[in-house]
């Protein structure tokens, strides 16, 4: 019981010390804080009593994780399914409302002398049974709210972690609630040790859900690029930029040995000279080209946030992105529902916009009509804003991959690899998320969410 609530504790701080907690997260990891205090009530109770008092350690400890443990989950659920109001004020209204009926039962019984174990068996077989009904409406609320909120219609971008959240959450508080509350008031108290092995097995699934899965939005996996595929990705990088830096120089070299030996001939041929300098002015000028663009793309960025919103941003990229479309039958959808304020710098922002809109047009075949899609619209407080293509699409193995400096999958054109690693670099300093997947029409889809500071209504 000792290694289970710190182990509950281990995964509650993790998860409240995540970069991109929010309210429902940071509820999240205050229950499995207190749900842990009841691995420590059962800790201290095989400890010998030196004392007279020593009940109460664990009789206290015990009644944080079944009564608070309950508040806490009930917290996180109304947040999480945001039935919680905008206002700051009503939320701290309904909170303390909510914690009104816990306090209560206080005074209503000698609650921590029965934790304690201190009660006749009748008595505190007749007092679980009132605990039992003071704490129903918390777990089964919260139960009723996550299940509601699983299968009504939601963003896909939250689909996978309303899932893995549901199964880690609800299975696991009603195990809880059915072992330690409510068949104790048929007379079967010995069952609470079930909660040994749902522990084990939960934070098994935690562990596996986090790594695989956004399991309660950590999105662990988007950071998930190991030491050693960064590594090799930089050096197979750096050869092939080493490659393309030596052909330019071996071209240059070359051309400025025509023109010596042209100047050197009896008849000298000024139009073949000057054309060979040029050649090697050219050659000289695309290494500098490959080595500005790198520096600006992997140079230390330094931000200028304001308060601005998302959609004028949008629609320069939109107006400046046309050109590309040159030569191509591209249809852009515009899906605005929402047009949030958030504290960005507006150039770079623009610029990852623009990267993410200019491998979208690219990936579209020149053969067939391309359709665009970009919406816009905020939930649970964050600015999500989506650019979908109908173009070749990315493989599962390879998203995961994307985004490593100077790895790219094109072999055409002038491509370093550092566009989404650019973008990645400014979504992560606006403390944003940003993930790829793949569309349902065989597409791509770049998602970037930021923290919205209100939300302007269109």
């Amino acid at each position: 019981m000792f290694l289970l609530f710190l182990l509950f504790w281990g995964i509650a701080y993790f998860v409240f010390k995540n970069q991109f907690r929010t309210t429902a997260l940071i509820w999240a990891a205050i229950s499995i804080f207190f749900f842990g205090f009841g691995g420590l009530s059962a800790f201290l109770q095989t400890l010998p009593e030196t004392n007279p008092n020593d009940w109460i350690f664990p009789a206290v400890a015990a009644s944080i994780a079944m009564l608070w443990g309950a508040y806490a989950l009930l917290m996180y659920t109304l947040h999480y399914t945001e039935k919680m109001p905008k206002s700051k004020i009503r939320q701290r209204v309904i909170e303390f409302l909510c914690a009104v009926p816990l306090v209560s039962f206080y005074f209503i019984i000698p609650a921590i002398q029965m934790f304690g174990l201190r009660e006749s068996p009748a008595l505190q077989a007749f007092h679980t049974k009132v605990m039992t009904a003071f704490v129903t409406p918390y777990f089964v609320g919260s139960a009723i709210l996550l299940t509601i909120h699983l299968f009504r219609r939601v963003s896909t971008v939250w689909r996978s972690e309303t899932i893995t959240s549901y199964v880690l959450v609800v299975p696991a508080s009603i195990i809880y609630y059915l072992t330690a509350f409510l068949i104790p008031c048929f007379g079967y108290s010995d069952l609470w040790r079930f909660n040994i092995v749902t522990i084990l097995a939960e934070s098994a699934l935690f562990l596996f859900l986090f790594v695989r899965k956004n399991a309660f939005g950590l999105f662990y996996y988007q950071s998930n690029a190991t030491r050693k595929q960064m590594g090799e990705s930089i050096i197979e990088g750096t050869r092939a930029l080493q490659h393309a830096m030596k052909n330019n120089l071996l071209a240059a070299r070359l051309d400025l040995q025509n023109a010596q030996y042209c100047y050197n001939q009896e008849q000298k041929d000024s139009e073949a000279i000057m054309n060979d300098i040029q050649l090697a002015y050219d050659s000289c000028e695309h290494s500098l080209s490959i080595l500005e663009r790198i520096h600006l793309k992997i140079h230390p960025i330094q931000l200028s946030l304001i308060d601005c919103t998302l959609l004028p941003i949008i629609e320069q990229v939109i107006d400046q992105s046309q050109a590309e479309f040159t030569g191509k039958n591209v249809q852009i959808a515009k899906e605005f529902k929402a047009d949030p304020h958030v504290y960005c710098d507006p150039v770079h922002i623009r610029e990852v916009i623009l990267n993410l809109v200019s491998n979208a047009v690219e990936a579209m075949p020149e053969d067939e009509e391309g359709k665009l899609t970009i919406s816009l619209e905020v939930v649970r407080g964050k600015a999500v804003l989506q650019i979908s293509d109908n173009g070749c699409g990315i493989g599962k193995d390879q998203i995961k991959r994307l985004g490593i400096p100077l790895l790219t999958q094109k072999v055409e054109g002038t491509h370093y690899g550092l566009g989404l690693y650019y973008v990645k670099k400014v979504i992560g300093m606006h403390e944003g998320q940003f993930l790829l997947r793949q569309a349902g029409n065989g597409g791509t889809t770049a998602v970037i969410m930021l923290p919205a500071i209100r939300e302007k209504k269109r």
